[in-house]
């Protein structure tokens, strides 16, 4: 299954290529946003199209459109060729073009491939349709020479993969063409049209890509030419078009054999703010051969932050599909420690004790249960997907999978960067976060968003219903239990709490944001309630684009609980709390010491004085306070939580 997922990486986007390894792609298309604007297309029959095509999302006068594969999120190329009778008379063939923009094909091992299928709901008639290569022009009439392929498609249920080679047009840029030829087969489908073969004369590689670190605000645009084939490369001519001027760079009397590399630099830098995205265009001919343009866009980060991603499973304990969700956040646990944050968020109060049903709702997960968001970015129905193993039907969270969109999400560099301390006793949880962002931002509107999950959740009363239970399916034991499971069993990573709420904390960040700069927020907010064991809770930030709802980073940490908080060994003190009082003592028992009991709003609710050791009693107090101590060397302050 095919998503309409976009990932970029610092790592896999660090080059705009034109070519990669000793294979590369001249041209790929899978219609994942569409029939592309670059590619024309022509009604050549004429023919208006029956009702029932229009049922399916033709308009009369089509000939292709882009379309979505029913049941999944994959879209493909489609055309139709049941059209409305003339004088109660079939009126024909098909004579549908889809003509893409010219390919450079640059080696003689080119191969154009691609896969097909018959898209019909109330006839079983196979489409054909033929595969035409032009090196003139798009239109129609340029494409003189015969077929390279006719295919007569009866697949109805899958896709039939094809191919045909193009090593004739080594050397030449063509347009490629699909007809449909179909007589009343209703719809034909194209999808997944790749051209590929050697990189032939040389291989150019223009630096540096999507993203740069630019801490001066200036970046260098180059590149590195590697010869690919038995003939010598002796001269490049690059030119790079930016921002309305020509830069440009000639390089004679190169002697590259096959294997060997040369790298170029631009003479100028790149002036750019961060977070500015610029777009460039580079040419190159090398040894008189002129190369396709490489369209790059490069944006400049003060910073690299680490990824993690956090994946909302809406879930219930009525829920009899759900058991696909607890596998996947445990397999995912297992798998990515470091990067994967699971929020599983019960829902349906009436129904299930652990609900959150501010939380999840059908206006946050319209795809009901099991279903989530990863980074809410991406939704997926989709836990686990169905696979054959060893002729045993089993499930992966690959192949489309919660783990499928983790992998893509982790590959995206994220425009967010988070830390998080949380304390939690009398009833407060205090959250202190620092924020910084690799770009800047003039008018955002960014939120800091706290969740509390806990893990091993059971007790008398919780169950979970399984409708694998006694299946033939293998879901990592629940086919073996009952269907509806009450002992021997635990909930992990379940929502607590969300504050504020779904959207997270206004005002939390300010509008304007500069890049590299460090954005504090503190905060105490009513511990919840319903948490049996402290020790089993994380406390989970992310900072969320109010804007377009994408979580941009998160982090995950354990809280410290009910205490006081950590004193560095070189303070000259240490503290204890314990019935209700806190004691500090210095090293030196004759040490003046002066202890203050601060509130967050910097009055002081209990002040003592003396040397050596100092007693407050702090029992009538709850929630966040600063301990200020002072010593005649120095002082220093330390949180505490009461």
């Amino acid at each position: 299954m095919k998503r309409a997922v976009i990932a970029l990486s610092l790592m896999s986007a660090s080059l705009c290529m034109t070519a990669q390894d000793s294979a590369m792609t001249y041209f790929s298309c899978g219609f994942e946003e569409g029939i592309p604007s670059s590619a024309a297309v022509y009604d050549k029959d004429g023919f208006e199209l029956h009702y029932t095509m229009t049922q399916n999302g033709f308009a009369k006068t089509d000939s292709w459109i882009w379309m979505l594969e029913e049941g999944t999120e994959n879209h493909f190329a489609a055309s139709a060729s049941r059209f409305k009778d003339v004088d109660g008379k079939k009126p024909g063939a098909a004579s549908d073009w889809l003509v893409f923009a010219p390919v450079w094909i640059r080696d003689a091992d080119a191969n154009l491939s691609w896969v097909s299928r018959s898209v019909n709901d109330q006839s079983s008639r196979p489409s054909t349709y033929s595969v035409f290569v032009s090196e003139t022009g798009p239109d129609p009439s340029c494409f003189t020479s015969a077929a390279l392929a006719t295919v007569t498609e009866t697949s109805l249920d899958e896709w039939s993969a094809h191919s045909v080679a193009l090593g004739d047009y080594a050397g030449k840029r063509v347009y490629i063409a699909f007809v449909n030829e179909s007589m009343d087969a209703e719809i034909l489908g194209i999808d997944n049209v790749t051209v590929s073969g050697g990189p032939g004369l040389a291989d150019l590689e223009i630096t540096p890509g999507r993203y740069v670190l630019g801490p001066d605000h200036r970046f260098s645009i180059g590149g590195v030419l590697t010869a690919s084939s038995d003939e010598t490369v002796t001269s490049l001519s690059v030119s790079c078009d930016i921002n309305g001027r020509r830069i440009s760079a000639d390089y004679d009397g190169l002697a590259l054999k096959r294997g060997e590399s040369f790298s170029f630099t631009f003479p100028e830098e790149v002036e750019a703010d961060f977070g500015e995205c610029v777009s460039y265009t580079v040419n190159a001919v090398v040894n008189g051969v002129e190369f396709d343009p490489v369209e790059c866009a490069t944006t400049v980060l003060a910073f690299l932050p680490e990824r993690r991603v956090v994946i909302e499973e809406v879930t219930g304990m009525w829920c009899q599909y759900c058991p696909k969700g607890i596998v996947a956040f445990d397999i995912l646990q297992e798998r990515y420690p470091d990067t994967f944050i699971g929020i599983a968020v019960h829902m349906m109060a009436k129904g299930d004790p652990l609900a959150l049903d501010h939380y999840a709702n059908s206006g946050t997960f319209p795809g009901g249960v099991p279903s989530g968001w990863i980074d809410r970015k991406v939704y997926s129905t989709d836990p686990m997907v169905p696979v054959l193993e060893n002729g045993s039907r089993t499930f992966t969270t690959l192949m489309g999978g919660f783990e499928t969109l983790l992998l893509e999400r982790l590959e995206e560099v994220p425009m967010a960067d988070i830390a998080l301390k949380a304390d939690a006793g009398g009833g407060e949880l205090a959250v202190d976060a620092e924020m910084r962002f690799p770009v800047d931002y003039a008018d955002a509107d960014l939120r800091l968003a706290v969740v509390v999950t806990e893990d091993h959740v059971w007790q008398k009363g919780y169950y979970q219903e399984n409708v694998f239970s006694g299946s033939s399916e293998t879901l990592a034991g629940f086919e073996n239990r009952p269907p509806r499971i009450t002992d021997d069993m635990e909930f992990n990573h379940v929502a607590r709490a969300i504050y504020d709420d779904y959207h997270g904390i206004a005002g939390s960040l300010p509008s304007r944001i500069e890049a590299g700069e460090t954005y504090s927020f503190t905060h105490g907010f009513k511990v919840p309630e319903a948490v049996l064991d402290w020790d089993n809770v994380k406390v989970i930030g992310m900072v969320i684009d109010n804007a377009t709802g994408e979580i941009l980073n998160a982090v995950s940490v354990k809280p410290a609980v009910a205490g006081i908080g950590s004193v560095s060994a070189d303070a000259g003190y240490t503290i204890s709390h314990e019935a209700g009082r806190i004691t500090v003592s210095t090293a030196s028992p004759g040490e003046p010491l002066a202890v203050s009991v601060i509130d967050m709003s910097g009055r002081a609710v209990s002040v003592s004085e003396g040397r050596g050791v100092v007693t407050l009693d702090v029992s009538s107090l709850s929630g966040v306070y600063l301990l200020r101590v002072a010593t005649s060397g120095a002082v220093s302050t330390a949180k505490i939580v009461l």
